[in-house]
C-alpha cells in the first residue's frame, strides 16, 4: 500500500513538472493540428468565413483532395520539391567532406603558407587580367569576397581545425533572410560578382568556340554521347555483377535496371537526340536481360529481394552521372549557335530565368551545407571513431580510400541515417523562405514548392480548407517516405 502511495506521489511530482511542457504541446501542437485534419474536409474561406460574415463553413468530404489531385499546379509544385531534393546527397557530402577537413586539419608550415599565397596571388592575377582585357572594371565586391576568402583559409592554415570549425559555422547564426537578400544580390544578372566574374571569362571563351570550326565541339559532343551510352552499358554490368556474387537477388536486379532504363529513356524526352537514350536504354536493358535469361530467376523470396534498395540506390547514383555526361554533350551541340549569336555566349539569368531559378537555389543550398548542423553531426562523429582502428589499418598498408570506405564510413552510418532522414523530412517541408525572399515562387511558378503554395492558397488566397489538405497530404507522404526509409536504412546500420 506505501509502495502504491510512494509511486503515485512520484507520477504527480514528475506530471507537475512535464504540465508545462505538455500543456504547450496540447495548445500550440496538437489542437492546431486537429483543427487543420477537420479544416481539410470543409470549403473554409477566409473571404467568406470570418467573424463579419453569418456564413460557416460546409463540410464538403473529400472535394478538396479531389480537386488537389486533378490540380495540374500540384504536380508542378511537387516536382520542383522534388528537384530541389536532388542536391541532397550532394548536401551530405560537402558537410561530411568539410567535417573531415576540419577533423584532420593541422597548422601549416611557412613553406606551405608561402605556396598558398603564391597560389592564391597568381588565380587572382588571372582573373583581373581576364576582366581587364575585356574592357571591363575590377568589381570591388569580387575584391573583396575573394580576399575574405584567401584571409579565412590562411587563417585556418595557420591556427588549425579549431579556427576553421569556428569560421566556417559563424554563417549559420546569421538570419536567414539575411542570407537570402545577400544571395539574391550575388545572383543578379546585371551588376551581381558571379555575373561581373563570368562575363570576361565568356568574352574570350565566344573567341575561341567561334574560332574553332563547328565539327570540333559537335565531335566531342558525339564522343560524350558515346560515353553516355557506355556508361549505361557500365551500369547494367555492375549490377550484373553485383547478382553474380551474390550481394543483391534477382527482383533488385530487376529494379535497378529498371530505374536504370527509365534513366535513358526518361533523357530520350527532353532532348533532341533521343537516339542515343533509346541506344543507352536498349543496351543496357540487353545486358541485364541476358543475365535474367541465363539465370532463370524466378521469384524466391525471400533471398531474391536481398538488396533491393542498395540496387536502386546505385543506379540512382549512376543516373546522375549519366546526366551529366548528357548535360555537357547538350552544351557542346549548342556551343557553336550560342557563340554565334550577336551578345555571343552570355552568363546566365539566374533567379530571373526559368531554367536556372531552381539550379541556383540548390547552389545556394550546397554552399549553406558547408556551415550546417550536419557538419557538427559529422565532426562529433569522427570524434567518437578510435584512432586505433585507423592506425592498424594504416599499418597493414591500407590507403586513405580503403580506410575511408572499411573503417570510417561505417562508423558513420548511424549519423548519416539520421542526417538523410531529417534531410528529406525538410526537404518536403522546406523551400517557403528561400523562395518568399527571392523568387516569389517565381519565375512562372518554377522555384514554386509545396510549402509555398500551402502559404499562397491558405493565406493569400485565403482557402484554408484547401491548404489544410495540401498539408495532409504532404504529411502523407513524408510519413510514407520516412517509414519506407526507416526500415531500408536501419538494416544497414545496425550491420
Amino acid at each position: 500500500m506505501k509502495n502504491n502511495l510512494f509511486r503515485n506521489r512520484n507520477f504527480r511530482i514528475g506530471m507537475a513538472f512535464l504540465m508545462p511542457n505538455l500543456t504547450g504541446f496540447v495548445l500550440f501542437s496538437l489542437f492546431p493540428l486537429a483543427v487543420s485534419l477537420l479544416m481539410a474536409f470543409t470549403d473554409w474561406d477566409v473571404r467568406y468565413h470570418n467573424m463579419f460574415r453569418q456564413e460557416r463553413p460546409e463540410w464538403v468530404g473529400f472535394d478538396n483532395f479531389v480537386r488537389l489531385f486533378s490540380d495540374p499546379l500540384f504536380y508542378k509544385y511537387l516536382f520542383n520539391t522534388v528537384y530541389l531534393m536532388l542536391g541532397i546527397p550532394v548536401n551530405m557530402a560537402l558537410s561530411l567532406l568539410t567535417a573531415m577537413l576540419i577533423f584532420r586539419c593541422r597548422p601549416l608550415s611557412r613553406r606551405t603558407m608561402g605556396w598558398t599565397v603564391g597560389i592564391l596571388g597568381l588565380l587572382l592575377a588571372i582573373g583581373m587580367t581576364l576582366q581587364l582585357s575585356a574592357g571591363r572594371p575590377l568589381s570591388v565586391l569580387t575584391l573583396i569576397l575573394v580576399g575574405i576568402g584567401g584571409l579565412i583559409y590562411l587563417g585556418g592554415g595557420a591556427l588549425g581545425g579549431g579556427n576553421y570549425r569556428t569560421i566556417f559555422y559563424l554563417p549559420h547564426f546569421t538570419a536567414g533572410i539575411a542570407v537570402y537578400i545577400l544571395w539574391s544580390k550575388i545572383y543578379s544578372p546585371v551588376n551581381g560578382p558571379i555575373n561581373q566574374a563570368l562575363t570576361p571569362v565568356l568574352e574570350h571563351a565566344t573567341t575561341l568556340v567561334r574560332f574553332c570550326p563547328p565539327g570540333v565541339w559537335n565531335t566531342a559532343g558525339v564522343l560524350l554521347l558515346a560515353a553516355f551510352v557506355a556508361g549505361a552499358m557500365g551500369c547494367a554490368g555492375w549490377l550484373v555483377s553485383l547478382r553474380r556474387e551474390g550481394e543483391i537477388g534477382g527482383i533488385a536486379l530487376i529494379a535497378g535496371g529498371g530505374v536504370l532504363v527509365a534513366f535513358c529513356l526518361i533523357f530520350c524526352l527532353y532532348s533532341t537526340h533521343f537516339a542515343w537514350g533509346v541506344a543507352a536504354g536498349i543496351s543496357a536493358g540487353a545486358i541485364l536481360l541476358r543475365e535474367i535469361l541465363q539465370r532463370r530467376i524466378l521469384p524466391r523470396p525471400p533471398a531474391n529481394t536481398r538488396g533491393i534498395d542498395g540496387a536502386i540506390f546505385r543506379m540512382l547514383l549512376g543516373g546522375t552521372g549519366l546526366m551529366l555526361l548528357w548535360g555537357i554533350a547538350e552544351v557542346l551541340f549548342h556551343l557553336p549557335e550560342a557563340a554565334g549569336a550577336p551578345q555571343g555566349l552570355q552568363p546566365p539569368g539566374w533567379l530571373t530565368d526559368y531554367h536556372w531559378a531552381k539550379p541556383s537555389l540548390m547552389l545556394m543550398g550546397f554552399w549553406m551545407a558547408v556551415a550546417s548542423n550536419n557538419m557538427l553531426l559529422y565532426l562529433a562523429a569522427l570524434s567518437g571513431i578510435p584512432a586505433e582502428l585507423e592506425e592498424a589499418a594504416e599499418v597493414d598498408g591500407a590507403g586513405l580510400i580503403q580506410r575511408f570506405r572499411h573503417i570510417i564510413w561505417p562508423q558513420l552510418m548511424p549519423v548519416t541515417f539520421f542526417i538523410f532522414i531529417m534531410s528529406v523530412i525538410y526537404g518536403f517541408q522546406g523551400g517557403f523562405e528561400s523562395a518568399r525572399a527571392m523568387t516569389e515562387g517565381g519565375p512562372a511558378g518554377s522555384t514554386t514548392t509545396l510549402a509555398y503554395y500551402i502559404y499562397t492558397e491558405g493565406f493569400e488566397n485565403g482557402h484554408l480548407g484547401y491548404a489544410s489538405a495540401i498539408s495532409w497530404v504532404m504529411f502523407t507522404m513524408i510519413m510514407l517516405l520516412t517509414l519506407f526509409n526507416w526500415k531500408v536504412g536501419n538494416r544497414y546500420v545496425n550491420d
